[in-house]
């Protein structure tokens, strides 16, 4: 079959689609990769996956933008004339949708996430969910990462109960996610807590570096690192000038750049933490669990679905800096066969709920599907 992967950036697919492109090229498949342009392009296409390139601005609210994105995609799809699309992220799920809907093209959603628009009660939001409405009324199927989504796009009558299906996240390759394969290594004995993912406020960041900067008053041998980037174009992102501030005026907390291959910094730490307001279902939480990594995040969707609280980490509330810091002491508190018995109990869950294997086995069936 020929099949598109598409998402708002290269990125996405990279990061998070690329073991089940692959998957599905062994087993004889044709993919083309849509996406808009950036640094991840010639990554996929290294590993021999044809790209064709897209003009996306996921923050952007311009309809005339909006309107020349769809007529994009009828375009490249009737170009392309595939069997089968799969989308991901907001624009590709609503624009791609119309676009393979007026071109009959069987079609798969992935919904990772809500996206920040869904934390707002605007007009914009009301936007969005009549597009939604409309764009995925004749879609094949829709992924749900976890069933708080799910359930709340039937309530919205996004979609119905024969197009939704809860797949277990984006799923982790437990053998390329293994601890055994990484030595540790610190540059101090100080505890480590890590906050690693996008630098924007729905994350939690600004709630990990309070709930540190708490920690730090009480406690001289503890560290916080902080891996990512700036978004720029993100009205949510934290800006450069006041994480420089805060690094500048607290010795413990350091900020490094995102890098691709995040595993031996979760080996390095003692602790995750992720106090996200919501997930589709968190890779970094999956990713650092698989290495027996303990964890720490929010009583959210997409969260909890992962963590059970005080048997592969410790969960707290929502935007609550206080209990993070709480949360945070109890960890450091821990003695280190309890920590490393979190660590143990992370892989095992991940292994038996949300392994790639898994996730792979619902692509393959949804296009066996009629």
């Amino acid at each position: 079959m020929k099949i598109i992967f598409s998402a708002n950036s290269y990125v996405h697919l990279y990061k998070l689609r690329l073991e089940v492109i692959k998957r599905l090229i062994s087993e004889g498949h044709e993919i083309i990769a849509v996406g808009a342009n950036d640094e991840y392009k010639e990554k996929i296409e290294n590993e021999g996956i044809k790209c064709l390139s897209i003009n996306i601005s996921p923050n952007s609210t311009n309809v005339f933008s909006d309107l020349k994105l769809l007529i994009n995609y009828i375009t490249i799809y009737r170009k392309i004339k595939p069997d089968a699309i799969f989308h991901s992220t907001i624009k590709p799920n609503i624009y791609g949708s119309i676009a393979s809907r007026i071109l009959k093209i069987k079609t798969v959603n992935n919904i990772s996430g809500l996206g920040t628009v869904f934390f707002k009660e605007n007009i914009i939001k009301s936007l969005v969910i009549k597009l939604y409405q409309f764009s995925q009324k004749k879609v094949f199927r829709i992924f749900f990462q976890n069933k708080y989504d799910m359930e709340l796009f039937k309530q919205m009558k996004i979609c119905s109960y024969g197009q939704a299906r809860k797949i277990p996240g984006s799923g982790i390759n437990i053998d390329k996610f293994h601890s055994k394969k990484f030595k540790k290594f610190k540059r101090n004995n100080n505890f480590e807590f890590t906050y690693i993912g996008r630098l924007v406020k729905e994350k939690g960041i600004y709630e990990f570096i309070d709930a540190a900067q708490l920690i730090i008053k009480k406690y001289q041998n503890v560290d916080f690192k902080i891996i990512g980037d700036f978004d720029e174009n993100n009205n949510s992102s934290i800006s450069k000038t006041v994480l420089e501030k805060v690094v500048n005026e607290n010795n413990n907390i350091i900020h490094t750049s995102y890098v691709d291959d995040v595993r031996q910094s979760i080996v390095n730490s003692d602790c995750i933490v992720l106090p996200s307001w919501r997930e589709g279902l968190s890779n970094i939480l999956l990713e650092s669990c698989s290495l027996e990594t303990p964890v720490i995040t929010c009583n959210t969707p997409g969260c909890k679905d992962v963590v059970i609280h005080q048997y592969n980490g410790l969960l707290c509330s929502p935007k609550n800096v206080l209990d993070l810091s709480i949360k945070m002491e109890e960890m450091i508190k821990l003695p280190n066969n309890k920590r490393t018995k979190l660590g143990k109990n992370g892989r095992e869950r991940v292994g038996k709920n949300f392994s790639i294997d898994k996730v792979f086995d619902n692509y393959k069936d949804v296009l066996k599907a009629d």
